[in-house]
């Protein structure tokens, strides 16, 4: 406590004046530092006293004085392309997906604009977007369908609070007759919706933009963008037929009358991409009988009838004579295996 009668100036300035500058200084630099981290529109109180006596008095005297004012609105955001590596795709390919990291840095709720561009320079191809989703459930990864789907971007704005995030999915069809490795970019662009901000000097002042008062354009100028890459994969889809076993009727593995063999075949779908509507056909040998009932994929038991959903396997009906293995869409690197019986006639 100091007394008015004891007090000394400091370099001309009373210590009451000095800690009243400490004070005020320490609440500059706690806002600084905290900048975008104190909620827009936060009111922020300094209150400086002083308690002194008069005389011989023993009476306390007490004088205060405050500053008030209101934390300002910045607006920032961010865009960061999520995925690992180039997306690899096929020539054609539909709905092949990027995935990009959308993240309001500002310090207050803000609505963003999402926009597309895939005329970039550097690149092999233009990708045709077809829609934007974002996620909205707590399933991992894209789910345009189901109980639950993400939430289809239809225009209009994005409401995203201080420091949320969200994760947006860009869906583009690939054109046919590309190269393997073409590439294509696109670009996903945000900006935010308050009048004026997108784009403007950082340090911009908005008046009456902001939560409870003005805002300001923060260092990413109100706006972000971040590219993706597709690159044309084309999987090489090789296959490997071997006998497994063979079991005569004397208990052996020779080949005799009435044999039988087991035939494996591999499906090595290499490199990368996706090899779509993958079907296996191969017809029984001459001089030998299908095993009923003998044919699987991935050792589990394939019905020899057309009965699709059950399987998407059959025997003699899809082709004649013939086993027929519906795989589908295969993403490289992936291998599949399929077996079958016969006995020799």
């Amino acid at each position: 406590m100091f007394r008015l009668k004891e007090a000394k100036k400091l370099n001309g300035h009373t210590p009451i004046f000095c800690m009243a500058l400490i004070a005020c200084l320490m609440v500059s630099w706690a806002s600084t530092a905290w900048a975008l981290g104190t909620s827009a529109g936060t009111s922020i109180t300094n209150t400086a006293t002083v308690v002194y006596t008069l005389g011989s008095s023993p009476a306390l005297h007490t004088s205060s004085t405050s500053d008030v004012f209101d934390v300002l609105e910045i607006i920032d955001v961010t865009v960061t392309w999520q995925d690992s590596a180039d997306v690899p795709v096929n020539t054609p390919h539909t709905d092949a997906v990027l995935t990009f990291q959308i993240v309001n840095l500002g310090n207050g709720p803000e609505d963003f604009r999402l926009m597309t561009n895939e005329a970039l320079g550097g690149d092999n191809f233009d990708p045709a977007v077809q829609t934007l989703w974002q996620e909205s459930n707590t399933i991992l990864g894209l789910q345009t369908s189901g109980a639950t789907p993400d939430t289809q971007y239809m225009g209009g704005g994005i409401a995203l609070n201080a420091d949320e995030a969200v994760t947006v999915y860009v869906l583009s069809d690939i054109p046919a007759a590309l190269a393997d490795t073409d590439t294509g970019h696109v670009q996903l662009t945000v900006e935010a919706l308050t009048p004026g901000a997108a784009g403007a000097a950082a340090g911009t002042e908005l008046p009456g933009a902001g939560v409870g008062g003005n805002a300001m354009v923060g260092t990413t100028n109100a706006d972000g963008d971040g590219q993706g890459t597709y690159v044309v994969s084309a999987p090489v889809v090789t296959l490997t037929k071997s006998i497994l076993q063979i079991v005569d009727p004397y208990g052996g593995n020779q080949p005799y009358t009435s044999a039988q063999i087991t035939y494996r075949i591999l499906v090595d779908v290499g490199g990368s991409g996706t090899a779509e509507g993958l079907v296996v056909t191969d017809a029984i040998p001459a001089n030998t009988t299908y095993l009923p009932g003998s044919l699987t994929l991935d050792t589990l038991p394939q019905t020899d009838a057309d009965d699709v959903p059950v399987d998407n396997s059959d025997f003699n009906v899809t082709n004649a004579n013939a086993v027929t293995v519906n795989i589908g869409d295969t993403v490289a690197p992936a291998t599949r295996a399929i077996e079958f019986s016969v006995t020799i006639n």
